[in-house]
């Protein structure tokens, strides 16, 4: 053993120890510093500062370090010694330094005697560069020539000589002159720094920040030995520049007018506003801004950037430093800022953020692509409660154009959002400008985990001049730039959206879409308990006005309103085009549970848009929700995508009518009828004082939607009343409720109104009923029952015992039973509820309730059975339209396991495993076979695929690959009107329904569309245009038409292919750009272009190269009612690149007749312009254009500013 490094060892520990027995301050550790100072980490030199202890060495002096040197060793300049002094000639020396020699990086040779020529030893202490260049305690014990340095221990010289003219500095040297050298070699990080005389404690120095003024502060070292000093014991840098610090945090307190010192370290010394607190990076990790009641004007932003536990807190009384967090009695803490600046109240990046008690007005930005008027968070975990944010804007009134704006008062962009118990309220986005958009009024939230609670939304308004005002109030996406590696989860929990207002100008493309929310490529949004009452959106192409979910990257989001209340949003007076106050979703799915949608009041001028629930892409599930008294549809769904499930509800009273294409309904009440199980038509008579309740002679609420304490009886009762499906629960409603449902919004809940049907379920003795478990998990499940009677008149409670088993044990006696639990007395209509734990897997259970009191014994009855679930079964998994850039990935759950199943789909490019793409599938239907669509895919590229199906007792998975076709080999897809087999297009057996989906993917040179002889209107609202059909960047396209729809592509059929105008819509037929393209024997009838300017009721060409063969272009037109515009070719209206005709036939084509001044029509049939035109074998019969007011030119066709050749 190496007695001698042992005997250092216990030194060094004992200098620990005598260092607690003098004043407990241990290295590193934290110190109760008086007010003004706050303890940093350590204090790190640059090479120019260092710190004279003012202590003369003597020959018992021991010292300890805690340190880390920083940085790689450069011996330019000197500067050799971190620590040191030395007078007479350096026979009296007391330092180290680091060797001279490069090279030698960690010797370090001490001089703690004489120094080198002077009789002292060359002694080094030879250490890693893992103990150098890492933090680690150096100690030294001079008297006995002591000495250890991260665990190396080393002989040094003895202490034999006492200084009494140069003090001993740190971060240098100083010499016999006098004159201080800094240590310059490399950085030195101190942590803590102790002197002692043998066992006395002199020095005990502790990194600290000395506050000068508000916000300033000077880094050095305080002598915690000598605490009675005073402002002596704070050592400063008494050389150049500044030490490098990192501040802990401190307290600040701060009062409009400030007092005393105004350094804020107390309410009698508070900072005088806000201004001192944002000059510069003033805030540290665990900072605390306490501010008193009163109004703070704010002229620069509080900048807080990476820092964890930063809090600001309002609504202090500020007047008693003994009961600091005393709130006042009356006022707010108001942050407003200056008029006329323009800024907002704060800003955070990758920090930790408490707001509390604050108000927050008057934010003001007008830069283009403003963010957050009020406060905005970056990659930040924030906390906001109690807050008021009211009258934030960002507003732009320049010509600036294609920019967007974000959050009118609240911006959060990734990181994390609580928000409670606050209210939002008329803040504003304003931009006039061509192709700008606003994003979120109220708040934008980007790619955030968020949960808002108790908040209120009122009055916030977006206005987009030239295009979109997306969520007035809220605004969700997955981030701003459209990644979608986290789209962003939230909960908003009672909360209300009253008044909120998104509306667009003038203009053909405007639209306020989601006036109080708008929600785009989240993962989840769950709504509960909320009231959208009073908001309002309009434009000419508002899409769910009060809610829009719009799915563009993620078609796996999933929406849930619960328990939710959407009353009287819509109307704006003065607005009268295209008003939205629906709901709206553009893909993935919606779950609406409990829900009242009522008093929507659309001024639109097109019936089309007039949609209570709009349903235009994705799956939707309505569960007892009430759909009435709208001036709308009442649930629409788009005639080619998405699908609509209804059960349990009401949807009567909506003047367009109840439901358009929605797929199923049952148990439910809806105007002018419905097939399904449980559905009739009779009217709902619902109460007329805005809570919409079933009407009951039995009983109805009056004060609220789902609870309240003010009930009434009527002459009628509803229908509706204990029709839902027999085995939902039911026990939510308050009795009388005959054991079963309501349907509608207010069923199952506190709210519903009571069963008064003449025929009550009632019982005249002891009565238990039984009802189906719930919670079943993989070991356990919930019992439940209710006490139906006690008996009668004189009845006592009655005590209640579960008995469960495998089996039925009948009704003779509970010891029969395996398992037996007593639950306690119960009145009448009691629910019984208890948990059943030790189940085995797929394993019956069965049980019954047991009653008896002084009437007698009942037992339950039915006995109630029931199996654990195992872990679900599924097929194979396969896949199917297969094309370049899309897939559909398919399984069917074969047994779901005696339990609900929810599924998960993903898939990724094989060579490329962190590119993955989701989507949730929240409910599972056991024999069903369950697809999920992957579109953005990758031409010719291989992916892997997992689908994970799961219920309480496990997961099964299902794994595979596909490769997506090549853009080399040409596509051939087969169409006909309604469809056929899987609609894949591959072939006639399984062609797909209409041409949207083959010109999205048949976009490369060779690509080819056979076409059934019939009809074709489909038309996707998704294109957001006037055009039933789009094609863009086809790269040499060919449609033939006329087939019989027999064999590969077979016969023609004698018989048109025509492509028309679907009835419900006043749109062209197709608008193609940037392509090249054929169309062989195919029919356009009445096509109809009816906006501004532009034209080609059938066909708008831009830059295209277009062959048209043996086609017919009939009754297409061109009309506009207002003035001062010109429309171009009934028909056809081309620009740019060529068109050839070639054995067509043109009749009834027209523009006009035209109303309103100043106008001009060309082509009645054909107008191009700068295309070259080529015209061989065809008709042109009775076409014509008419502009009264103004100029018409070419009755049949019309070209110029290109090549014109006719034969």
């Amino acid at each position: 053993m190496n007695t001698r490094r042992l005997f250092v060892q216990q030194f060094c520990r004992g200098l620990l120890l005598a260092a607690g027995a003098v004043f407990c301050v241990p290295l590193g550790a934290w110190a109760d510093l008086p007010a003004g100072y706050a303890q940093i980490d350590y204090i790190q030199s640059s090479g120019t500062q260092w710190i004279d202890t003012g202590y003369l060495p003597k020959t018992n002096t021991c010292l300890q370090a805690d340190w880390q040197f920083i940085g790689t060793i450069s011996r330019t300049g000197g500067g050799p010694s971190p620590i040191g002094c030395s007078e007479n000639s350096s026979t009296n020396s007391f330092s180290m330094n680091i060797s001279t020699t490069s090279g030698q990086d960690n010797k370090f040779y001490t001089w703690f005697d004489k120094g080198s020529g002077k009789g002292g030893n060359s002694i080094s202490l030879d250490v890693t560069t893992t103990i150098r260049t890492s933090r680690n305690t150096f100690t030294l014990d001079a008297k006995n020539g002591l000495a250890n340095y991260g665990g190396v221990s080393k002989d040094v010289q003895k202490k034999t000589t006492t200084h009494s003219v140069n003090t001993f500095v740190l971060f240098g040297s100083k010499g016999d002159d006098g004159t201080v050298t800094p240590f310059k070699y490399c950085g030195l990080r101190l942590f803590g720094f102790k002197i002692y005389e043998g066992e006395t404690l002199v020095r005990d120095f502790v990194p600290c920040a000395k506050r000068v003024g508000t916000t300033s502060f000077v880094a050095g070292l305080y002598d915690m030995a000598h605490p009675e000093a005073g402002e002596a014991s704070f050592y400063a840098n008494q050389g150049t520049g500044n030490f490098l610090f990192v501040r802990n945090g401190m307290e600040f307190f701060a009062t409009p007018a400030g007092a005393g010192t105004k350094d804020g370290s107390s309410w009698t010394n508070a900072v005088a506003g806000l201004d001192p607190l944002t000059v510069g990076n003033v805030f540290a990790p665990g900072d605390k801004i306490n501010l008193a009641v009163g109004t703070y004007p704010v002229t620069n932003q509080l900048s807080i950037v990476d820092c964890t536990a930063v809090e600001l807190r309002g609504g202090y009384a500020g007047t008693d430093d003994a009961n600091p967090y005393a709130k006042a009695v009356s006022g707010e803490t108001r942050l407003t800022v200056v008029p006329g600046k323009q800024t907002r109240h704060l800003y955070a990046s990758k920090s930790s953020v408490t707001l509390d008690d604050i108000t927050f007005t008057g934010g003001n930005l007008r830069a283009s692509g403003s963010v957050g008027a009020s406060v905005s968070f970056s990659e930040c975990a924030v906390l906001i409660t109690n807050c008021l944010f009211t009258g934030n804007t960002i507003s732009n009134n320049t010509t600036a154009h294609s920019y967007s704006f974000y959050g009118g008062a609240i911006y959060v962009s990734k990181g994390s959002l609580v928000l409670s118990d606050s209210v939002v309220s008329n803040n504003v986005l304003y931009t006039p400008n061509d192709n700008s958009y606003t994003f979120g009024s109220g708040a934008y939230l980007a790619g955030v985990t968020s949960t808002i609670h108790r908040t209120v939304f009122v009055g916030n308004e977006g206005y987009a001049g030239i295009w979109h005002a997306n969520g007035a109030a809220l605004c969700f996406n997955d981030t701003q730039n459209g990644s979608t590696a986290d789209g962003g989860r939230a909960i908003i929990e009672n909360c209300d959206f009253l008044n909120n207002f998104g509306w667009g100008g003038g203009h053909a493309r405007n639209a306020g879409d989601g006036s109080a929310i708008c929600a785009t490529d989240m993962t989840t949004l769950n709504v509960s308990d909320c009231r959208f009452i009073g908001n309002r959106a309009c434009g000419a192409e508002t899409i769910g006005g009060v809610v829009r979910v719009l799915v563009i990257k993620r078609a796996g989001m999933v929406s849930r309103f619960t328990r939710c209340v959407f009353k009287n949003n819509g109307f704006f007076p003065n607005r009268t085009t295209k008003n939205s106050g629906s709901i709206s979703l553009g893909d993935g799915t919606l779950e609406m549970v409990n829900c009242l949608v009522a008093g929507i009041d659309l001024q639109s001028s097109a019936d089309s848009f007039k949609r209570a629930i709009d349903i235009r892409k994705g799956t939707a599930t309505l569960s007892n929700c009430t759909i009435t008294d709208n001036k709308t549809w009442g649930v629409y769904r788009d005639p080619v995508y998405g699908r609509v499930d209804i059960v349990g509800s009401i949807i009567y009273s909506n003047t367009l009518g109840s439901l358009s294409n929605v797929d199923t309904a049952t148990y439910s009440c809806i105007e002018g009828g419905f097939g399904g199980d449980g559905n009739f038509s009779d009217a709902p008579l619902l109460s007329g004082d805005g809570y919409y309740h079933p009407l009951s002679a039995a009983g109805r609420l009056t004060d609220g939607f789902f609870s309240g304490t003010a009930w009434t009886t009527d002459a009628q009762t509803s229908p509706t009343i204990d029709r839902g499906d027999a085995g939902a629960a039911w026990y939510n409603e308050p009795q009388p409720n005959n054991l079963r449902v309501n349907i509608g919004y207010d069923a199952n809940t506190g709210g519903a109104s009571k069963s008064a049907t003449g025929d009550y379920v009632s019982f005249d003795t002891l009565t238990v009923v039984p009802l189906a478990p719930t919670n079943i998990a993989l070991t356990s499940a919930c019992a439940m029952g209710v006490v139906g009677s006690l008996g009668g008149e004189g009845a006592t409670d009655a005590a209640v015992t579960l008995v469960w088993d495998t089996q039925d044990r009948g009704t003779a006696d509970v010891d029969d039973w395996e398992h037996s639990r007593a639950l306690g007395s119960f009145g009448i209509w009691a629910i019984l509820s208890s948990k059943i734990d030790g189940l085995v897997a797929g394993q019956p259970c069965v049980y019954r309730f047991v009653a008896v009191n002084n009437k007698g014994t009942a037992w339950s009855s039915p006995a109630i059975s029931f199996t654990i679930p195992v872990p679900p079964v599924l097929s194979d998994a396969s896949v199917s339209h297969l094309s370049r850039t899309f897939a559909r990935l398919c399984v069917t759950l074969t047994d779901d396991g005696a339990a609900p199943c929810s599924g998960a789909f993903s898939c990724w490019p094989t060579a490329q495993p962190a590119s993955v793409t989701s989507k949730a599938l929240p409910s599972l239907e056991e024999g069903v076979l369950n697809r999920v669509e992957l579109a953005g895919l990758t031409a010719g590229t291989a992916y892997s695929y997992q689908i994970d199906v799961v219920n309480v007792a496990g997961t099964t998975t299902r794994t595979g690959t596909f490769t997506t076709l090549a853009t080399t080999v040409p596509l051939v897809r087969y169409v006909t009107p309604e469809g056929a087999g899987i609609e894949d297009g591959t072939s006639w057996e399984n062609a797909y329904a209409g041409l949207v989906i083959p010109l999205s993917e048949c976009l490369y040179a060779g690509d080819t569309v056979y076409m059934r002889h019939g009809t074709y209107d489909h038309y996707y609202a998704g294109y957001q245009e006037a055009s039933q059909l789009v094609l863009q960047n086809a790269a040499g396209l060919s449609l033939f038409g006329g087939y019989t729809g027999e064999g590969t592509p077979g016969a023609l059929a004698g018989e048109p292919t025509i492509i028309c105008r679907n009835s419900a819509a006043t749109m062209r037929l197709l608008r193609a750009k940037n392509s090249t393209l054929r169309f062989d024997n195919v029919t356009f009838r009445d096509g109809l272009w009816t906006s501004l300017t532009d034209g080609g009721g059938a066909l708008r060409l831009e830059s295209c190269t277009t062959v048209l063969a043996n086609c017919v272009f009939d009754g297409n037109r061109c009309e506009y009612a207002g003035g001062g515009s010109s429309l171009y070719g009934g028909a056809i209206y081309a620009t740019a690149g060529s068109l050839s005709l070639e054995d067509c036939d043109f009749a009834a084509n027209r523009i006009g007749p035209l109303g309103g001044e100043t106008y001009s029509s060309w082509g009645g049939a054909i107008a191009v312009t700068d295309c070259a035109i080529q015209i061989r074998g065809t008709d042109f019969v009775g076409n014509w254009n008419q502009a009264p007011h103004g100029y018409s030119f070419g009755g049949a066709v019309y070209a110029i500013n290109g090549s014109v050749s006719i034969a």
